[in-house]
């Protein structure tokens, strides 16, 4: 029988009064003996508050009482029942952590004090809460931007490392003739694409037969702007989920009004959104190259207040671009010109290849526009070298009858004319100031590519292709905004220290083309029967430059100086009303605007015109001596005490007899 008691437990009440022996824990010993036990030289073994086990069976006074001496938590207190629940609360998941973790701070508390074990649960409801909320943060970061959108099959897997050195089968594809560096270092690290893109059928966004009929819309507007519908057929599967997203939004954009399309297009716009952001981590394909062509023309949507201000709002023609050559397709002119000219027209065996240089041509073609409308001044960046009209020649091209290949050499030989007028802008406005060498030179440079564009537009308007009127309309937008791009860096910006004096016959000139083209871009909407609500987005926007830039003129000299006629611009104007919900309040605030009143001065008091050599629009010869402003541009007849200079609001447009 053991004679001595086995040390107390300090969970027990009892054991802090002296009362009964707890046999379940072992004496500790002290790291500090009491002085009993130091004189005695005997080992200091304390198990509870009120003193060492020797000093207390001996009688004798113990000092390693109250808070002198920490009692010890033997190591024994662990028990093997707790071992299980400390293992599961490590290795367990994570939503049954919470529960574990409170059932062993509820072991663990009850050997301390009371107001100890009231603080530990707080503490760890504390820490059940931020746990909570951290799970919540990380499900939401990784959910898609789908709104409330319910997608019954969206899937979302990561990249993943192939089970073998296996090559993807479209990457193997690819491997046979030629890659980009991007896409060769991904195949020889065996990353395999793992994006799954909804499809907006199977995520109940639209029905199979209603998208049957999507896709034949969206190719049907396509096919004003390019010919895409025989080249796409032939390079893609249009049951493409990413391409079917593209070609839902565009659809959509060209719908108002009804309470089912706002939700078609909200739905449309979650998807799109979804599937944009799984881009970057998916192998290129021409289905995701014609997408994002399509979204880079897309309409203004009619659900929106605003009208479009840039050009390629999404960055669409960029990424695009970076497809297109992440799949080689820009080493397709090199290698097409390789083989003979008849080959390449006739050979059955190369229409792959015809097939790559229409789509790399389609999104360089792209970017130069988008370019020429960004930049300062309108440059036209190289599409491929070489250009598509030395790879294919257009005579040789008239003989295939391929209308997307006809419609490429036809906008190539457009940028090759805007070309020169691009740099000889450049090197006026890059000057320190204001050169009349070299503005004399621009403006000798305006006048031959007017000549040359407008034997261009005959060539386009005989073509017979769908994109024909797009092709022609483009042409004139494009003049507007170069001769107002010129008329303000070039005659109004740049510095001199002469004075404003040189300048003023260059300023005159190009206004005098930028009204004409005004009206050629009214007469020529109204004679082909353009809708404007379907134009890509910019283009739509700069259809209401004609109307400002007429009304600011009708303004200026009153209507004897235009040439167009009542019907023109009021059709015109309609239409322009008709295109989106936001053009009725833009077109009513021109018809209330008023010109600047800096054009009273400058218009009364008349420029020095000793500079002949500017010319006029029609680049007819000027007489020498010394000209008159009105020689250059009829509208300077204006009288100081006009209306408009004082700001009358009283001075408005009658539409019913404008012209007359």
């Amino acid at each position: 029988m053991d004679l001595l008691p086995r040390a107390l437990d300090r969970s027990d009440p009892q054991a802090s009064s002296g009362g009964a022996v707890s046999l379940k824990r072992k004496r500790t010993r002290c790291p500090v003996a009491c002085d009993a036990c130091k004189k005695r030289k005997s080992r200091c073994e304390v198990d509870s508050p009120a003193g060492c086990h020797r000093c207390r069976i001996l009688g004798t006074p113990c000092n390693a009482t109250g808070e002198q001496v920490q009692v010890l938590v033997p190591k024994s207190n662990t028990t093997e029942e707790a071992r299980p629940k400390s293992r599961s609360r490590i290795i367990g998941s994570e939503t049954d952590a919470s529960g574990d973790d409170e059932d062993n701070m509820s072991a663990t508390s009850s050997a301390a004090p009371k107001d100890e074990r009231s603080l530990l649960r707080r503490i760890n409801q504390r820490t059940r809460d931020i746990q909570r909320l951290l799970r919540c943060l990380v499900t939401e970061r990784h959910q898609h931007p789908l709104h409330s959108l319910s997608l019954a099959e969206q899937k979302i897997l990561e990249d993943g490392v192939g089970d073998g050195d296996d090559v993807e089968a479209n990457v193997a594809r690819l491997l046979g003739t030629t890659i980009g560096s991007s896409l060769l270092v991904v195949s020889g690290l065996n990353l395999h694409d793992r994006t799954v893109f909804i499809d907006p059928v199977a995520g109940g966004c639209i029905s199979a037969a209603k998208m049957d009929q999507v896709t034949s819309q969206f190719f049907n507007i396509m096919n004003r702007f390019s010919p895409l519908e025989a080249t796409a057929g032939s390079l893609v599967n249009t049951d493409d989920p990413f391409l079917r997203s593209c070609m839902v939004r565009f659809v959509a954009c060209t719908q108002t009004g009804a309470p089912e399309d706002q939700q078609a297009h909200r739905a449309s716009t979650a998807i799109l959104e979804a599937n944009l952001a799984k881009l970057s981590s998916c192998n290129p394909s021409r289905a995701i190259i014609i997408g994002l062509l399509a979204l880079s023309l897309c309409p203004t949507s009619g659900f929106e207040p605003r009208l479009i201000r840039t050009v390629d709002g999404l960055g669409a023609a960029g990424r695009a671009m970076e497809f297109a050559r992440a799949m080689g397709l820009d080493d397709a002119p090199n290698r097409a010109r390789q083989e003979t000219i008849k080959d390449l027209l006739s050979g059955s065996w190369l229409q792959p290849l015809r097939d790559d240089i229409a789509l790399w041509y389609l999104i360089a073609h792209r970017s130069s526009w988008v370019e020429m409308y960004s930049t300062p001044a309108f440059n036209v960046r190289p599409t491929g070298v070489p250009d598509v009209g030395t790879v294919l020649p257009i005579d040789e091209l008239s003989q295939l009858k391929d209308p997307i290949l006809m419609h490429l050499a036809l906008e190539a030989r457009l940028f090759s004319l805007v070309a020169p007028v691009s740099a000889a802008f450049q090197r006026l406005r890059h000057d320190r100031s204001f050169e009349v060498t070299k503005a004399t030179l621009l403006r000798q440079t305006l006048t031959e590519y007017e000549v040359e564009v407008r034997k261009w537009r005959e060539d386009v308007a005989t073509s017979n292709l769908t994109s024909a009127p797009f092709l022609i309309l483009n042409s004139l937008q494009l003049e507007v905004v170069m001769n107002l791009k010129i008329s303000t860096d070039g005659a109004t910006l740049m510095p001199t220290p002469l004075g404003y004096e040189n300048r003023s016959l260059l300023f005159l000139s190009l206004a005098r083309s930028l009204l004409t083209r005004c009206e050629e871009v009214v007469r020529f909407v109204n004679s082909s029967n353009i809708d404007l609500g379907l134009l890509p987005g910019f283009q739509m926007t700069l259809s209401f430059a004609p109307l400002k830039a007429i009304v600011m003129a009708h303004r200026i000299t009153g209507a004897e100086s235009l040439s167009l006629s009542n019907s023109d611009l009021v059709a015109y104007r309609n239409r322009l009303i008709a295109s989106h919900p936001a053009a009725e309040p833009m077109v009513r605030h021109m018809d209330e605007s008023l010109p600047s009143s800096g054009w009273k001065y400058a218009l009364a008091s008349g420029p020095s015109a000793s500079f002949s050599e500017f010319g006029s629009h029609d680049a007819v010869p000027l007489p020498t001596g010394e000209l008159s402003a009105e020689d250059i541009y009829p509208f300077l007849s204006l009288l100081a005490s006009s209306d408009w200079v004082s700001g009358d609001p009283g001075d408005q447009i009658d539409w019913n007899g404008f012209g007359d």
